[in-house]
């Protein structure tokens, strides 16, 4: 999911997750149910051997995104 700039400008200055947009309960961008789901989700496209970034292009050996992203 892509957030418009100023939503993440927002969220990011306030201090909530900026996916979400629930209070931080950790040290970090995402709170732990969105950084799990990240998580999961990436490691889904990688194991397909899709793009994670885009979710559309194939991606060949040891590449972490397409060249497009």
């Amino acid at each position: 999911m892509r957030l418009k700039n100023k939503t993440y400008e927002n969220r990011k200055k306030i201090g909530v997750c900026i996916l979400c947009g629930d209070a931080l309960d950790r040290d970090s961008l995402y709170c732990s149910k969105c950084a799990n789901e990240r998580k999961k989700t990436r490691s889904f496209y990688i194991k397909h051997r899709t793009c994670p970034v885009c979710q559309k292009n194939p991606i060949s050996g040891d590449e972490k995104s397409c060249p497009e992203c």
